[in-house]
Order: structure tokens, then C-alpha cells, then sequence
């Protein structure tokens, strides 16, 4: 028998080509699990800016219904219609100024609230105010709520025309103030006698405002920003004012701007300053009458949802390496147990029969109990049994042959030795 070679141990020949599969599968079910979680924080990072952006638009559409609602309620008033009516009567024009100056102090994010009459009979008008005259052509601002200082201008504008065309409400384009150049735009509303529209009601909201109010949300974190660009072309509200209705802000949307014009939604876009998840939406509100669409955009830095993501791959695999261990430490225990126990106890019982110490064999217990077994090696067991026992009778088989034998010679011995003296006596008689 060859024992120079290594003596290798079963167990651990059957854990060394075992546990390669094990890390397989594991490798495959942690990779198919890391694709499947990054899918599904990337859909929820994107379900959470698209619930951001539509709680917006729906705060924006609710605040601008509210605009809406207060330029209706001061075309109703009688003040107003009496001076869009008359609006070269002193009485008449100085009752609506007041009502006018009282609730703009009530709305101070409006930048005027000023009043056009249509019935001047396409003349140059004069109105007065702090004892100056000013002239006043068709369609131009003949009262305002800034002391006067817009008074004749807005001739043409596009809110007037879509009025005096018909319009119900007429929401402009964001643009620069006539006062101080800050970013506003217009909500006009017909005033009307009867059936017949003598002016308009113009209120003018600041976008500072909305910019501070909407895109500035507490609820944003450091790693999310909420800005909008008009589909002109133009950034109407954003954290960066200096990108508002300039030229640099408008090569800042232009990229953003054609995703939308593509039909994208949700994108991601690489920029000098990191990846990151965008998604649009086109603000609609109610059926207002529009200069040009408002366009929401919600980003979020990929960093966080990178490192979210590395994180995750890092537990994995963490998960993984313990996963190996604890299951390879339970193959270990599990078959020391249930299979290498017992076949030492089948060697030592091989080794009992092998010395011929069957007594040994048959008196061993633990032989015993794995003959009761009900598996394979519950088959050894037996096998084993049933070879100890062909042994034992074959080893009686022995001793009795070789008793029958020893008889036999003994027997033989007696016989020869009684003609030996028979042939003795025989010679003795004939001498």
C-alpha cells in the first residue's frame, strides 16, 4: 500500500469544490439583486422629483388661480368700471385710485396694478396726479398704484390686445419691469358694463416672488433645485438670479430646453459640475389664454443617488462574504455530522474485521446505530453487519473443521499404532 502521498481529508476536498459554485451563485444572485435595487432607487429618485415638480405646478396653478381671482374681483368692482367708463372723470378716477392703492398694500408682491380704458374714443387722454398732467395715448396705463410713474405707458401690449379681442384672462410672457427691470408677469382681465368691455384690469406679480416661494422649498434638500424656463427660450425663475431673462440664461436652458422639445421628461445629463437627474414639466394650469408656456425643471445631483447606490453595492457584497461563510461553516458542520462521523465509525468497525478482532466489531454501539439507520450509509451499516457476521461463521466453520481434523488425526494415529502392533505380535508367533 502507497502512503507516501498527502493524506487529504473528504470534507474538505468536497468544501473546496463546493464552495466555488456557492460564490457563483451568490455572485449572480448579488449582481441580479444590485441590478434590480439601483433600478428601483433610480425609479424611486425619479417618482420623487416627478412628486415634487407636480406639487409645484399644482402650488403655482392654485396661486396664479388666486391672481386670476383677484384681478376678476377688482374688474367687478363699480369703482373700476365707473372709471374705465369715464376715465377723465376726476371724481370717478381719484374713488378707483384709492380702492386701488388700499389693496395693493395687501398684495405687495405685485409690482402695479394699473387700468386701460377703451373708451376714450381713440383719443390722447391727459390725466392728473400729484399736480401733474400726463398724456395718455389708446390702450396706455391711464391710472396705476405706483405714484404715477407708468402712467401712459403699455401701448400695444399683447395682454391689452388679447383682452380687447376677446380674451376672458390673458397670462403674458415673464418680462422686465417698466419700473425697475425686475422679472414680472401680467394677468389681465376684462372690465366690463354690462355686456360691453370699457377696460382692463392688469395685476402684475413679481416673479422674485414666485422664484422665493416655489423654488426656494424648505422641502428641497442641498442636492435638489427646482428652476423655469419659458418656451421662448428665456429662465423666468431660478436660485441664480443673474440667469433670469438674460442671455446667459438663456444658453444655460437651451440644452435643457431641447431634451423637452425632443420628447424627453425624465433625463440624465453630464455637466461641469456632476451628473445629474433632470425631469420637466410643462406647466399647464387652467385655460387661460398664454403668451407662451412655462416649463418646470426639478434636478437632483447624481452624486447622492451614486453614493446611495455605492452603499447599497457595498452591503451587498458584504452580505455575500457573510452569506459564504455562515453556509460554508454549515456544509462543514452538516457533513461532519451526518456523513464523515459515520464513516469513521465504518472505518474503525473495517478496522476491527481487518485485525480480526470481531469480537470488537460486534460489540462496537456506534456500529449498531448506524446500522439503524435509514440511508445509505445505513447501508454500509448493514453490509458491514452482515460481513462481520459471515466472518464469525465462517471463522466457527474453521474451528470446527479443524476440530474434525485434529479428531481424524488422532483417530488415524490410534489405528496405526494398533496395526503397528499387530504386525509386531504377528512376527512374534511365527519366530
Amino acid at each position: 500500500m502507497n502512503t507516501s502521498k498527502k493524506r487529504r481529508s473528504v470534507l474538505g476536498a468536497f468544501l473546496v469544490s463546493l464552495l466555488p459554485l456557492v460564490a457563483l451563485v451568490l455572485f449572480l444572485s448579488g449582481f441580479i439583486s444590485e441590478r434590480l435595487l439601483v433600478k428601483e432607487l433610480n425609479s424611486d429618485d425619479e417618482s420623487m422629483g416627478s412628486a415634487v415638480t407636480r406639487n409645484i405646478a399644482s402650488a403655482l396653478s392654485i396661486w396664479i388661480e388666486d391672481q386670476v381671482y383677484v384681478a376678476k374681483g377688482i374688474a367687478g368692482d363699480a369703482r373700476v368700471i365707473a372709471a374705465c367708463r369715464e376715465p377723465e372723470n376726476p371724481a370717478a378716477y381719484e374713488t378707483a385710485r384709492e380702492f386701488l392703492i388700499t389693496l395693493h398694500k395687501s398684495y405687495p408682491y405685485f409690482e402695479n396694478i394699473p387700468l386701460v380704458s377703451f373708451e376714450t374714443g381713440g383719443r390722447t387722454i391727459e390725466v392728473e396726479y400729484g399736480g401733474k398732467k400726463y398724456p395718455v395715448p389708446e390702450g396706455g396705463f391711464f391710472l396705476d398704484t405706483v405714484e404715477g410713474k407708468t402712467l401712459g405707458k403699455g401701448v400695444g401690449k399683447n395682454y391689452t390686445l388679447a383682452v380687447k379681442g376677446g380674451a376672458p384672462v390673458f397670462i403674458s410672457e415673464v418680462y422686465p419691469s417698466l419700473l425697475r427691470g425686475n422679472p414680472l408677469f401680467v394677468i389681465a382681465v376684462p372690465v366690463k358694463a354690462g355686456i360691453r368691455t370699457v377696460g382692463v384690469v392688469i395685476v402684475a406679480p413679481q416673479m422674485d416672488y414666485f422664484t422665493e416661494v416655489f423654488t426656494q422649498a424648505e422641502a428641497l434638500s442641498p442636492a435638489e433645485l427646482v428652476f423655469m424656463g419659458d418656451t421662448s427660450g428665456f429662465v423666468v425663475a431660478h436660485t441664480e438670479r443673474s440667469l433670469i431673462l438674460s442671455e446667459d440664461g438663456k444658453k444655460y436652458l437651451e440644452p435643457y430646453l431641447e431634451r423637452v422639445r425632443e420628447g424627453q421628461t425624465v433625463f440624465r445629463m453630464k455637466e461641469a459640475d456632476g451628473d445629474h437627474l433632470y425631469i420637466a414639466l410643462t406647466f399647464k394650469g387652467k385655460d387661460h389664454a398664454r403668451a407662451n408656456e412655462w416649463i418646470l425643471f426639478y434636478r437632483k445631483d447624481l452624486a447622492v443617488i451614486n453614493a446611495r447606490i455605492a452603499t447599497l453595492r457595498i452591503d451587498i457584497v458584504a452580505a455575500g462574504l457573510v452569506s459564504l461563510l455562515v453556509i460554508g461553516l454549515v456544509i462543514f458542520l452538516t457533513l461532519r455530522r451526518q456523513v464523515l462521523a459515520p464513516l469513521r465509525i465504518a472505518l474503525r468497525s473495517l478496522g476491527f474485521l481487518a485485525s480480526g478482532d470481531l469480537a470488537a466489531a460486534g460489540s462496537d454501539d456506534a456500529a449498531l446505530r448506524l446500522a439503524s439507520r435509514i440511508d445509505e450509509l445505513g447501508d454500509l451499516g448493514r453490509s458491514m453487519t452482515e460481513l462481520k457476521d459471515k466472518l464469525v461463521e465462517a471463522a466457527a466453520g474453521m474451528r470446527a473443521a479443524s476440530d474434525e481434523v485434529a479428531g481424524g488425526s488422532s483417530q488415524l494415529s490410534q489405528t496405526a499404532q494398533a496395526l503397528s502392533q499387530g504386525t509386531t505380535e504377528q512376527a512374534a508367533s511365527i519366530e
